[in-house]
Parts: structure tokens; sequence; C-alpha cells
């Protein structure tokens, strides 16, 4: 800042033009969505098995809970895109109970990258209610203080969600494995 009452001042990181800065370099790469979707599991399932069993809370715990009530109504009003959203939300969450800075600009990167590929597929009932029951199985898990299960049942849902997503994609002739 410039003038008598000048000087360097320490701003607040603006994450979301960080995420963009990263996300605009990665789509220069040859990154993919099989590859969002591992690092995502990967890193989500850590986030469960190392960083959260010390730091969540029971208040953590009913706001997930009420994260999984909120996206199940939007299903049953027939909003998908306030249930996807809602769904990533909850996944978001589990980054932010972290409250390590970089994990959740990582996880933000990836899910910011990876939300388009979800918003191209229509979700079938069932793969919606299986994720429903996985989020409250999740949350259930860690109100028992079961991270290393939790954190399993995670990385097999973002597995097994993106593997359909790929699955639908390519009978919808979107092309899956294009750069982002």
């Amino acid at each position: 800042k410039q003038g008598s009452h000048g000087g360097a001042y320490v701003r607040k990181m603006n994450l979301d033009a960080v995420v963009n800065q990263i996300g605009n370099a990665l789509k220069m790469t040859n990154v993919t969505f099989p590859h969002l979707a591992k690092a995502r599991a990967t890193l989500e399932r850590e986030i469960l098995r190392e960083m959260i069993p010390s730091k969540i809370t029971k208040e953590d715990c009913r706001r997930l809970a009420q994260n999984v009530e909120r996206a199940e109504a939007h299903f049953l009003e027939n909003e998908s895109s306030k249930r996807l959203h809602t769904n990533f939300g909850f996944h978001t969450m589990l980054a932010e109970i972290t409250e390590n800075p970089i994990i959740i600009l990582m996880h933000k990167v990836i899910v910011d990258l990876s939300t388009h590929f979800f918003g191209n597929v229509e979700a079938s009932v069932p793969m919606v209610k299986k994720t429903l029951d996985q989020h409250r199985q999740i949350v259930d898990l860690l109100q028992q203080g079961e991270f290393e299960e939790a954190g399993q049942i995670c990385f097999e849902h973002i597995e097994n969600v993106s593997a359909t997503i790929v699955e639908k994609s390519k009978k919808q002739s979107l092309l899956v494995s294009r750069r982002i």
C-alpha cells in the first residue's frame, strides 16, 4: 500500500482464487477424471483414518448427519443439482474438520475439477440411495470412533461412484478420459 499509511500488509488468502489458479494449471496437463477420483478417494481415506480422529466433535457428527438428511430431502424433492451440491458438501466438511489449510485446498481443487463430470451424468435412484446409505454409515462409524473402517467405506464409496460415472459417461458418449 502506498502513501503515508503505506507498507506491507498481510491479506487473508482468497481460497477460491488459489483453487482457480491450481485448477487452471492442472487443466494444461493430462489429468483425467479417474486421476481425480483416485486422488480424492485416497485423500479422504487418510483424512478419516489419520487426521480427524483427534479433532472431530459430536457437533461435527451432528452437522454431517444433518447434511445427509438435507441431501435425502433434495432427492425426495427431485432436486438433483441441490442433492449433488449437498453430497459434495458432506465430503468438504470432512476435509474442513482437519483444520489443515493444505488438505482443505487440495480437496477443494479435486472436487472443483470433478464436479462437472457428476453434473453431466444422471444419477440412478439406486446410486443415490447407496450414496445416502454410505454417508450415514460413515457418520455412524465416526460417532463410534471407528475411523479406520469409516475411511475404508469412504474410499470404496468414492471409487464405486466414480467408476459408475465413468461407465455412464461412456454410454452417453462423453469423453471422461479427455483432459479436464
